[in-house]
């Protein structure tokens, strides 16, 4: 398959990178998906030490992100995402384009690295890790059943919950966690009842329905990896759980156990 060749002014931009050592090609440009408003993302590692910095800035007619960090933060950023679930940087070096490398040959090491990742998916959840999961899916469907009771339009709330519950799918499914913008094309094919379920909830208007299909979406979310749904957890603190690979969220992992939703 040919390169993807950089625009002039793209490429000038990045060889004026203070400490640029290498550059790697990512995003809808490296997978030929790119549209008219598509910009460049760009990887860049640095001399080792330097400070890592991202900026995304106009050149000429072009729009350029970039991503600088050294070999070890990218190395840590992708054993990382092993943990999390998460995978955006895992897919974009398993998929980007070499536009040039360094005399060590770092970003052959990397980008084979992240292959072998890609492939061999996330880590899988630990006992203390899917209790806490049960319990937490559990406590937003109880919530949404007091909203019900309640008569509260709790519109934000709905939305959390639903992207939680989607985000515990990927999760315990052992699956990469696509981009929020990918999510439901991928959920189409993945899980065609928890996709149509997520578009009722999407196209009604009736803040009844939505709740009442948020707890749908949970309980089917429950059922689909058999979790019991029955809001009790019994984990200690040291018992393996780990707030980077639990908090799909914004909220860290203990706070949740320590803060009511109500």
């Amino acid at each position: 398959m040919t390169n993807v060749v950089l625009p002039q002014a793209v490429s000038r931009a990045l060889r004026r990178i203070r400490g640029a050592q290498a550059f790697l090609l990512a995003g809808s440009q490296a997978l030929r998906k790119a549209s008219k408003n598509s910009d460049w993302d760009v990887f860049v590692i640095l001399k080792d030490g330097m400070p890592g910095w991202r900026k995304t800035w106009q050149v000429g007619e072009d729009k350029l992100e970039v991503f600088c960090s050294d070999r070890r933060h990218i190395e840590k950023d992708l054993v990382d995402e092993i943990r999390g679930g998460r995978g955006i940087t895992v897919h974009m070096f398993a998929n980007g384009q070499i536009i040039s490398d360094n005399a060590a040959h770092d970003l052959r090491r990397l980008t084979r690295m992240a292959s072998r990742l890609w492939k061999n998916g996330p880590e899988s959840l630990s006992a203390a890790e899917r209790a806490f999961a049960d319990y937490d899916i559990a406590t937003y469907i109880e919530d949404m059943e007091d909203c019900l009771g309640d008569k509260n339009k709790a519109f934000l709330l709905m939305n959390h919950a639903v992207n939680e519950f989607v985000g515990y799918y990927f999760k315990l499914s052992g699956q990469w966690r696509p981009r929020p913008k990918d999510r439901l094309a991928v959920l189409s094919k993945r899980s065609p009842g928890l996709h149509r379920l997520i578009m009722k909830f999407n196209e009604t208007g009736d803040w009844r329905k939505k709740a009442a299909i948020t707890i749908n979406i949970g309980k089917l979310v429950g059922r689909r990896f058999g979790l019991k749904l029955d809001g009790d957890l019994n984990v200690s603190r040291g018992a393996g759980l780990c707030a980077n690979r639990l908090s799909i969220g914004d909220s860290p992992l203990w706070s949740s156990l320590t803060q009511c939703r109500h």
